[in-house]
């Protein structure tokens, strides 16, 4: 005698409604964390963003160290009063940051404290900035082992022993990073023009990157289609024994066909012949 199967008990094979709880609560986890997951990646992909800075408010500063070397300084106002720095008649500038706090005065002096922009992107590794004596004339350049070509971002006169005011080039300027609408403690010497534009600018190439294409040159008018077939020799016998053909036929045709191709209408005549059943 078979025993029945009391109703509600699990089939052999399928989890109870019990154990399948922690496996549908472990999926719902998984879920949530595979639509989060893009979400946190493509915020972390998310390019920075940036804000200009009162060119009023900062300055770039040569500072001189040993060994004819120099250093990139960047002195931002935060606040209106006291000053920051004072800039002399020579181009040298007096920085008043140390005896103001941070709050008042920001310093940007280390690598990690600025960086390029170009077109509205970060200009990564390899590229630098690099401060050049030459001959008494400070460049700030933009340098990279992968270009022949530096670019000029700015440049000061060397006066003695102290900070040098750098005057940037045409186009460049102090911008603000920012991420997610929020301002970052990181500046950018910024530039809205790509950077094939300024390699070509930097290396002389002061006209257009791409040259027109040079328009085909207009067809030959019938005139000097005849002139030109009449110089050669040749050309000059076979127009002549097509002419003699276009005579002969020409002469074999009706009055009223030499007519309607005198005139140049273009009509044919045609004949009707009355239908008879």
């Amino acid at each position: 005698m078979s025993q029945r199967k009391p109703i509600g008990a699990p089939s052999p094979g399928i989890p109870s409604l019990g154990c399948r709880r922690p496996y549908l609560a472990a999926a719902g986890a998984a879920a949530l964390l595979a639509g989060a997951l893009p979400q946190q990646l493509a915020r972390a992909a998310a390019p920075f963003g940036s804000t200009p800075v009162e060119t009023d408010r900062a300055i770039a500063l040569a500072q001189p160290l040993s060994g004819d070397r120099w250093n990139l300084v960047v002195l931002e106002q935060l606040q209106p009063a006291p000053a920051c720095w004072r800039r002399n008649a020579d181009g040298t500038v007096d920085s008043f940051e140390t005896y103001q706090p941070a709050s008042v005065c920001g310093r940007f002096a280390s690598s990690n404290d600025f960086s390029l922009r170009i077109a509205g992107d970060d200009l990564r590794h390899p590229w630098r900035l690099r401060l050049e004596n030459r001959d008494g004339q400070l460049e700030l350049l933009a340098t990279s082992p992968e270009s022949p070509t530096p670019l000029l971002v700015g440049s000061g006169a060397v006066s003695g022993d102290k900070p040098v005011a750098l005057d940037l080039a045409d186009g460049w300027n102090l911008e603000r990073r920012q991420f997610e609408g929020r301002s970052l403690n990181h500046l950018y010497l910024a530039n809205a023009e790509p950077l094939p534009v300024l390699l070509a600018r930097a290396s002389g190439g002061n006209g257009p990157l791409l040259g027109r294409a040079t328009p085909p040159p207009p067809p030959p008018s019938p005139l000097q289609t005849a002139t030109s077939l009449a110089a050669s020799p040749r050309a000059g016998s076979r127009l002549s024994r097509l002419e003699s053909l276009r005579l002969g036929r020409s002469a074999d045709r009706s009055p009223v066909e030499q007519a309607s191709q005198l005139s140049g209408t273009g009509v044919i005549a045609l004949q009707v012949v009355p239908y008879r059943p």
